[in-house]
């Protein structure tokens, strides 16, 4: 991530950082997301080291696995007059695929940064960008 975030920002590449905020009148998916799994521990959109947004980048929060529900980045994206986006970011086979879709069914190109994306399990990491590279998006390094 460090590596994409520093190439990013030299080539002045507009950086919008999506953080997950679980909030129970907001997450509607909840219920039934401890009803097959149990108790949540919900996310409080603390970012990781390793991708902190600097001073002026966007920051988007969501209160779903989908990046572009009921949030401002679709706004965003048109403000940039965006036609391609890069794609980084936690829980590939979760987060990072229900954002694809959802960016794929409004028109964007999309390219996933296969290196800078990690699942809970490896499997299900590699088995995402085995099904879906070249459906949704194409897959790319850094």
């Amino acid at each position: 991530m460090r590596t994409l975030l520093k190439k990013a920002r030299a080539a002045k590449i507009p950086i919008i950082h999506v953080h997950e905020i679980d909030d129970p009148d907001k997450s509607k998916w909840i219920p039934f997301w401890e009803e097959m799994k149990g108790p949540r521990t919900l996310d409080r959109g603390i970012p990781m080291e390793c991708a902190l947004p600097l001073k002026g980048e966007q920051n988007i929060i969501k209160h779903s696995y989908d990046a572009f529900h009921q949030t401002g980045l679709q706004t965003l994206l048109k403000g940039h007059r965006a036609k391609t986006i890069y794609v980084a970011g936690l829980l590939t086979g979760v987060c990072v695929l229900n954002t694809i879709m959802s960016a794929f069914n409004r028109g964007y190109r999309i390219y996933l940064f296969e290196n800078c994306c990690s699942d809970r399990l490896k499997t299900r990491h590699q088995t995402t960008l085995q099904y879906y590279q070249n459906y949704l998006f194409k897959r790319i390094s850094v």
